[in-house]
């Protein structure tokens, strides 16, 4: 039922953000994206990635920044980043 696959993943939504929490602290891990079903993709779980590591650019900081010209402080998105080079975005 619809109710049993909210709550599985809600279930892996928690996993995912646990898992976030250990790479982030890993030094070994320069960054990350995620690449998940669209469902999973939630505040909780995108901004659970810290921003120096979000390669997506998903987190709320980062996307801030990027809204607000701040794009030398935060991980531009490859697409957002060709756009800007483009001349076609600020």
């Amino acid at each position: 039922s619809a109710l049993k696959i909210r709550d599985f993943e809600r279930e892996i939504g928690k996993n995912i953000c646990w898992l976030n929490t250990i790479l982030n602290e890993d030094p070994n891990v320069q960054g990350l994206a995620l690449d998940l079903p669209e469902s999973l993709y939630s505040s909780k779980v995108l901004n659970a990635v810290k921003p120096e590591k979000d390669v997506d650019g998903l987190s709320d900081v980062n996307l801030g920044r990027l809204v607000r010209g701040d794009a030398h402080d935060c991980l531009v998105p490859p697409t957002a980043c060709a756009v800007m080079d483009r001349g076609e975005f600020m």
